[in-house]
Order: C-alpha cells, then sequence, then structure tokens
C-alpha cells in the first residue's frame, strides 16, 4: 500500500485471521520511525492487547522520517509507545543480526502463546537515500557523507561474517560459497 503506517492496520487484521485460524501464524508489520507517529500504531495496539491477537511490530528506526531528522518530529522513544498498553516492548541494535533474531524469537514465542503484541524498535540508519533520485530534488543534503561512512562500517551482513569467521562457524571459502549463490540467484532474476 502507499499510505504511511496502513501496513500495521493491515497486518493487525491479519493477526487476528491467524488467531480465527488457530494455525500458529504470526502477523509481522514492517515500518519506519516516520510511520510510527501515526495513529494507527497505538490503535492497533489497542486491540492487539484488547484481543491478544499474534502481532508484532518492527520500527526500523533509522534516524529520519523521510528526509527530518527524527529527533525534530518525533517525541519520546518509539518503544515507549507500547507501555500505555501493557504490551511486551523491546528496543534493540537494528544492525546486530543475532539480537534482531533473539528478539524476533522472544517475541514469535509469546505471540504464539497467547500473549498478545510486541513492539521492536530496531535501531539502524540507511544508508541509501529515502528515494534514489532524490539529490536531483532536494537541492541540499540532510546528512553529511562521513555520517553514512560511519555506519556504512556497522554493515549487519559484514558484521555476522566477521563474529562467524571469528568463532570458527564459518570459513571464508563457505562465505565466499554463499555470496556466490546469493550474486547468481540475483542475477538471475534481473534477467529473467
Amino acid at each position: 500500500n502507499g499510505i504511511v503506517g496502513a501496513g500495521i492496520s493491515i497486518t493487525t487484521g491479519a493477526a487476528w485471521a491467524a488467531q480465527l485460524d488457530g494455525n500458529g501464524a504470526v502477523g509481522v508489520a514492517f515500518f519506519g520511525d516516520g510511520a510510527a507517529n501515526q495513529g494507527v500504531l497505538g490503535e492497533a495496539l489497542n486491540v492487539a492487547m484488547l484481543w491478544k491477537l499474534p502481532v508484532i511490530f518492527v520500527c526500523e528506526n533509522n534516524g529520519f522520517s523521510e528526509f527530518s531528522p527524527s529527533a525534530t518530529v518525533t517525541a519520546g522513544n518509539i518503544v515507549d509507545r507500547a507501555k500505555p498498553y501493557g504490551a511486551a516492548h523491546e528496543a534493540v541494535d537494528g544492525n546486530d543480526l543475532m539480537e534482531v533474531w533473539h528478539c524476533a524469537a522472544r517475541a514469535v514465542e509469546r505471540a504464539r502463546n497467547g500473549e498478545g503484541p510486541s513492539l521492536i524498535e530496531a535501531r539502524t540508519y540507511r544508508t541509501r537515500g529515502h528515494v534514489e533520485a532524490e539529490a536531483t530534488f532536494l537541492g541540499s543534503t540532510y546528512r553529511t557523507e562521513e555520517e553514512v561512512e560511519q555506519w556504512k562500517q556497522r554493515d549487519p551482513i559484514i558484521a555476522l561474517a566477521k563474529r562467524m569467521l571469528d568463532s570458527g562457524q564459518a570459513s571464508q571459502d563457505i562465505l565466499d560459497s554463499i555470496e556466490a549463490e546469493i550474486v547468481a540467484e540475483v542475477e538471475e532474476a534481473v534477467s529473467f
């Protein structure tokens, strides 16, 4: 959909359907920090808690609401928006794949156990623009190249690969093989 935050209500409806079906499915809504300022988040948290819906709300807080720094348009911490409803909530380093994985697993377990919704605020950064052509119509930048480069150094895939190499969970040959498979799959999809 093209409406900011609308996926939150759609996913809440899907979670209700999953609850009625009793199939163990969990609805997951992904949205940015700008969408967290829409009233639909509060409405969805309210009904999801009342009905103990199996739904997870994941805010990918990248520090910008489109082109505006979040601090200029967002009051308080997004994760705290779950507190008035009594919903489970966690803030995580969105660039740490293992931390996100474990947090998501806890939320899925709560949802499947009938404990209702969770709000996860994954604090991260977008190294690319909100839209690819923004430099042509903005006329000025809203962040520095140095800032972007600092965050690129925290790339979650590179960090996970390093963790796996350092712990002996994978060799460089295995990681290279996985990357080659992924590149080939993407190239095949583009060709198609």
